[in-house]
């Protein structure tokens, strides 16, 4: 199908999951053209797809977990299924959902507690083609309005755009957002690894690093995106929302912990993965290559990343307007390096 998309979930013991399949679902266009791949990292029993009317089927395997999939208003949905205590992290889990990428013309990655605008996908698709006329690969992305479960169900009505936020100290960049209106989609340097939306190549040519546990996943993407000649937008408009805090929720953090390691129900706690997760974003960000993959590419370099966002990953100093403004994005050509590295400062 010509239009048809790809979405990625990475779910990890979320009852939030089946709200936002029935959304997902239900505020679509056209649900026929829809592929969705679940990384469905829980205890392993389906009973909670039963009850929702999605009735699985065994489909296979990816590497050692079981894949399941079923057909609902027309849409395709695989579940991997992975036992939470095997989990490794956001970016193990978005590679296993890309595993089941069939060339579909449009990718949307997102997390397992969403909820989507009356046709977001009639929407998404349209706004990214409409912006054709200034870039070749354009990617929507940014930090969606938030919403509470209910009843009654609480969604905030605001914008906003991914600003440079500080320097880890490892030495890569995290983000916040700040409020926005704006009549068209505004350039971009930052991703949001809670909703991309993209060609659906994106998914070859910025595969998720599963390596990746969870902090630096967004910086490491955007960079890598860049340079694979992606040029990323904040909407304009509402598109979906995401349930942000979630402090009484099961997380990863709190599974993996030291005493489930001595247990040996776990095989490293997550700070552990989180560490030499770092030292691979940073290492990525400071010289183009990890230990064992190269992953930027040839459309646009680093350096041309570091103009573009105003950020200096490797003395940790950033454009003055990254901090006075929040410019997240210079349009700039024939850069002369040093005058810009006079020109810096540290956040």
């Amino acid at each position: 199908m010509k239009n048809n998309i790809f979405i990625s979930i990475a779910s990890y013991r979320d009852t939030e999951l089946i709200p936002t399949l029935d959304s997902l679902l239900n505020m679509s266009s056209q649900t026929s053209r829809l592929h969705v791949v679940v990384c469905w990292q829980d205890e392993g029993n389906l009973s909670e797809f039963e009850q929702a009317g999605i009735l699985l089927r065994a489909d296979g395997m990816v590497g050692e977990f079981p894949v399941f999939r079923a057909s609902i208003q027309g849409t395709t949905i695989d579940v991997i299924s992975v036992h939470y205590t095997q989990s490794r992290g956001a970016g193990f889990a978005r590679h296993l959902c890309e595993t089941r990428y069939d060339n579909e013309a449009y990718f949307l990655q997102i997390d397992s507690h969403c909820r989507f605008v009356s046709g977001w996908d009639d929407k998404m698709i349209a706004m990214l083609e409409n912006l054709r006329v200034q870039s070749v690969r354009p990617v929507l992305s940014t930090y969606p309005p938030d919403y509470q479960p209910g009843p009654p169900e609480i969604r905030s009505e605001f914008l906003s755009r991914l600003v440079f936020k500080a320097f880890t100290q490892e030495g890569f960049s995290m983000q916040t957002s700040v409020p926005v209106r704006a009549e068209r989609p505004l350039r971009n340097c930052y991703l949001a690894g809670g909703f991309i939306f993209a060609d659906g190549h994106f998914v070859k040519n910025v595969p998720s690093d599963p390596n990746i546990f969870f902090y630096g996943e967004e910086i490491s993407m955007a960079v890598r995106a860049f340079t694979h000649g992606y040029d990323a937008y904040t909407p304009h408009t509402f598109l979906l929302w995401h349930c942000y805090g979630r402090r009484d929720k099961p997380k990863v953090w709190y599974d993996h912990n030291n005493q489930a390691k001595e247990k040996g129900e776990v095989r490293r706690a997550w700070w552990e993965w989180d560490q030499a997760s770092k030292s691979r974003v940073a290492a990525l960000l400071t010289s183009g290559v990890t230990s064992d993959t190269k992953w930027l590419g040839s459309m646009r370099t680093l350096q041309d990343f570091c103009y573009a966002s105003g950020l200096c990953f490797l003395t940790r100093r950033v454009h003055p307007d990254v901090i006075s403004k929040k410019c997240s994005y210079f349009d700039v050509q024939d850069v002369d390096y040093d005058n810009w590295q006079t020109n810096l400062i540290t956040p």
